[in-house]
């Protein structure tokens, strides 16, 4: 599993900035292809892919790596967005 902390500005998903702003920050934990409605602020979070390439733990690598979590996001009367982040 992965956890992702939500941050998310909803301007993403309406494209123009006119959609609300969260009013706190939520912390989701997923499996690849689950998805989690956020009842709330109306939004439905998909985790979509991970990309991890991050070292593994007590071993020495030259680079340390990154994760990367692709989001679908949508939240009711806007388009859904992918995120990478």
């Amino acid at each position: 599993m992965f956890r992702i902390t939500i941050f998310l500005c909803f301007f993403f998903l309406s494209g123009c900035g006119s959609a609300s702003t969260p009013s706190k920050a939520y912390t989701l934990t997923l499996r690849v292809g689950q998805q989690v409605e956020i009842s709330e602020e109306a939004l439905t979070v998909l985790l979509i892919k991970i990309n991890d390439s991050r070292c593994p733990a007590m071993v020495q690598c030259i680079r340390a790596g990154e994760g990367k979590a692709i989001l679908n996001v949508s939240q009711s009367g806007y388009d859904s967005a992918t995120l990478e982040d």
